[in-house]
């Protein structure tokens, strides 16, 4: 990511571009220092219904279900994230 802030759920998807799998405790981690003055934004509710809308269109995947499920990007969601960044 260049620098600039980007649109919240654009931004979670982006953190899946290295092409590990996270639940949404660990991709609130990265978003963290990228959106330090919106801690209701980053709160773990918030990713995670962010992490369940990405996955719902297409864009993430569950990698490990479970009680605290892993995501990864789709090649769907790849290609989407990468041609709008």
């Amino acid at each position: 990511m260049s620098g600039q802030v980007l649109p919240f759920r654009l931004t979670v998807a982006a953190s899946f571009l290295d092409g590990k799998s996270r639940n949404a405790s660990e991709t609130r981690s990265l978003l963290l220092p990228l959106y330090p003055d919106e801690q209701k934004l980053c709160s773990l509710a918030s990713v995670d219904m962010n992490l369940q809308a990405l996955k719902a269109v297409g864009i993430l995947r569950v990698a490990e279900d479970g009680e605290d499920p892993r995501y990864g990007l789709t090649p769907h969601g790849y290609e989407k994230v990468k041609k709008n960044m």
